[in-house]
């Protein structure tokens, strides 16, 4: 859990300090991030042996788009001089947007448990 959400703050300041115009400050946090979100992808994959349940591929699917999408803000990032590419920030925020998916996926077993242990009143 705390690759996950060290990877996920990196991005969320680097897509920050871009929107406030430190270029050279979000290029080297997502080159910080990078490997954090290439590493979480590829244990999310080895847990998914160990997992049991239908939606078991959904979290190793997200992680390796997030991967996919901060590889290609880097990319696009450090091929510029001047101006960041629009499609880098785009990317940035596509990938923040599946954090919040990847979360939102995270914490829904734990409302369903709530709903089973306090059903509504008639």
């Amino acid at each position: 859990m705390g690759r996950h959400l060290i990877a996920a703050l990196l991005v969320a300041a680097a897509a920050l300090a871009g929107g406030h115009g430190f270029d050279g400050l979000a290029r080297l946090m997502l080159l910080v991030a990078l490997p954090l979100v290439s590493v979480t992808a590829i244990t999310s994959f080895a847990d998914v042996r160990s997992a049991r349940g239908d939606d078991r591929l959904f979290q190793p699917l997200l992680s390796s788009m997030i991967a996919g999408l901060v590889l290609l803000s880097c990319v696009l990032r450090s091929s510029t001089i001047g101006a960041t590419p629009h499609l880098a920030v785009s990317s940035l925020g596509a990938a923040l947007g599946l954090y919040g998916v990847k979360g939102f996926a995270a914490l829904a077993p734990s409302a369903r448990q709530l709903v089973v242990r306090w059903p509504a009143k008639p």
